[in-house]
């Protein structure tokens, strides 16, 4: 059985003492109430106070306080870390919280004392702090920053819905409205921004505000947006913005008071949550820090794999329905029809014993200018009723003419194109794929197919 302690209260002692710069480490004595002591890494990072996680893990393992699964380092996601030299490092408010444990840091002396069960009851030596939403910072308490012509909200760690205001020499002010995991596109001017097979979109909603007296030219490089993956990978934005609802890429001046919604995304992973996400207006200025855990809408059947409950991760193959329009890149396609055939195809009839089957596509535009299609921009398989894949002939016919199909499509149009294989006339079909070469797989079943 698993040795855990019960969950209590975080308590920290975050005594007074000389300001420590950003990235300094230092060494703490830790004492694990009852079962020993050591020493632990210490890092100061942003004005919070982290803790060397792996090395305290291994030491309460070895005290039995911990499962010894988790004593060789923390999987991702388990509570937020950074990895300065491969090593993870963690608030110990985050840490204490997850393990049920009372942490009290008391910096003058540089010693962590560690304990199972409930927190002492807090005293005006030994303040107890709440289990954070926020990381507890090292730094004097300090006013709120102002957010120009709303209310006052406190610290850099934020909400969807909630308001902020960001840059100090010319601001804005900052709502996140929602954020959604998609594999489709998002058409921005004259570009599209479309996952391949090991991505998916983070579309973020938004809107921003100018709360100067004066105008203030709002375009994508005047915020940016970093995405951090679950593996702690930085990802950032696509540098490009449209006004929400439209394709219309946005650069705008903005009067005083005025708002105006945007929509932009990040090209992240396709498996896994996106937990956190940064928003900055300049260098050196505070940023936003976005907990997105639970808070991104989850990508929709039959995109989302269902082994993840949460809807993150996307499927690098698809099980699709004929007659239905599906998102590829610039086009949208859809299965017409699929048939046996022995007429002759590109100017051939099928060998004796042998049959062709054939499946109907219909390709449409929705990029925003004319795009070429040709039979180099797909990669259609067939699988017959033995399990046999059969390749690709690089042939693209016309749907009802055994021409070659090929040209430019206008934005919005649509036009039908055909595949074929040879296959014995005996044999029957089982699934038929379709793919551009770069995003994720359809897989039709065409069993049914005689």
């Amino acid at each position: 059985m698993r040795k855990r302690a019960v969950l209590s209260v975080l308590t920290l002692l975050l005594a007074g003492g000389v300001q420590a710069k950003n990235g300094d480490s230092f060494k703490y004595t830790y004492t694990l109430q009852g079962a020993g002591s050591g020493a632990v890494g210490m890092l100061e990072m942003n004005g919070r106070l982290l803790m060397n996680a792996d090395e305290l893990a291994r030491a309460l393992s070895r005290a039995g306080w911990l499962d010894k699964s988790f004593a060789g380092g923390f999987r991702s996601g388990l509570i937020p870390v950074i990895q300065p030299g491969g090593n993870h490092f963690a608030d110990p408010a985050a840490f204490a919280q997850r393990f049920g444990l009372t942490i009290r840091v008391d910096r003058p002396a540089r010693k962590l004392l560690v304990s199972k069960g409930a927190a002492p009851k807090a005293s005006a030596s030994a303040p107890t702090a709440r289990a954070p939403q926020t990381a507890p910072s090292a730094k004097p308490a300090q006013a709120p920053a102002p957010v120009h012509g709303t209310r006052q909200l406190d610290g850099e760690n934020a909400l969807p819905g909630q308001t902020f205001t960001l840059g100090e020499s010319s601001p804005l002010n900052f709502t996140l409205n929602r954020a959604e995991y998609s594999v489709g596109r998002l058409v921005i001017g004259d570009s599209v921004y479309s996952p391949k097979a090991d991505q998916k979109l983070l579309i973020l909603h938004y809107t921003v505000h100018n709360p100067q007296k004066r105008e203030v030219r709002y375009h994508w490089s005047d915020l940016s947006f970093t995405a951090v993956d679950a593996q702690d990978r930085n990802h950032n934005f696509v540098q490009a913005v449209a006004r929400d609802g439209t394709r219309d890429a946005l650069t705008m001046r903005l009067k005083p008071a005025q708002k105006v919604d945007v929509v932009t995304a990040v090209l992240v992973p396709a498996a896994g949550p996106v937990p956190k996400l940064i928003v900055s207006r300049e260098s050196g200025a505070p940023v936003l820090r976005y907990d997105l855990r639970g808070k991104v809408t989850a990508l929709p059947a039959p995109f989302a794999d269902p082994a993840d409950p949460y809807g993150a991760s996307a499927r690098a193959q698809v099980s699709a329905h004929a007659a239905t329009f599906l998102p590829m890149g610039w086009l949208d396609i859809r299965l017409d029809e699929v048939k046996f055939t022995t007429e002759p195809l590109n100017g051939q009839a099928p060998a004796t014993g042998k049959r062709y089957l054939t499946a109907v596509f219909t390709l449409k535009n929705h990029g925003p200018r004319e795009t070429r299609y040709h039979w180099g921009d797909f990669k259609p398989a067939l699988k017959d009723a033995d399990g046999e894949r059969l390749a690709y002939n690089e042939k693209m016919l016309k749907a009802s003419r055994d021409e070659k199909a090929s040209g430019m499509l206008p934005t919005g149009e649509e036009t039908r194109v055909r595949f074929f294989w040879e296959v014995p006339a005996t044999l029957g079909a089982d699934t038929l794929y379709f793919t551009d070469r770069q995003g994720l797989t359809y897989a039709f079943d065409v069993k049914s197919v005689r």
